[in-house]
């Protein structure tokens, strides 16, 4: 295997994890969409859930490591 080829799928794997993480954080969130959802809670989580979606676009890294918007607390 040669380098770039090696380096093709580090990148493949490293977007295969990214979208792993930020699909677990959007389905463990799926719940403050809900209808009975108060605004309250259904807001701030569709701020956060758009900016989940933005991340593949819109990410950071610190010291080699994704950082994640920052989930409301409830």
């Amino acid at each position: 295997m040669t380098r770039e080829e090696a380096d093709a799928r580090d990148a493949a794997n490293w977007r295969a994890n990214f979208r792993a993480q930020r699909n677990a954080k959007l389905k463990n969130s799926d719940w403050t969409q809900g209808a009975d959802v108060p605004d309250n809670i259904k807001t701030p989580y569709a701020v956060y859930r758009q900016e989940l979606r933005d991340a593949p676009v819109n990410f950071s890294t610190e010291n080699g490591r994704i950082v994640w918007p920052t989930e409301p607390s409830i």
